[in-house]
C-alpha cells in the first residue's frame, strides 16, 4: 500500500515537473519571439 502511494506521489511529481518545464520553455520562447 505504502509503495503504491509512493509511486503515485512520484508520478504526480514527475508530471508536475514536466508540465512546469513545458510552461517555462513556452514562456521563454514566447518572450524571445516578442523581444526580437
Amino acid at each position: 500500500f505504502f509503495a503504491g502511494k509512493l509511486m503515485d506521489g512520484g508520478a504526480a511529481t514527475l508530471i508536475r515537473l514536466i508540465s512546469a518545464s513545458i510552461i517555462i520553455c513556452g514562456c521563454i520562447s514566447w518572450r524571445t519571439k516578442f523581444t526580437r
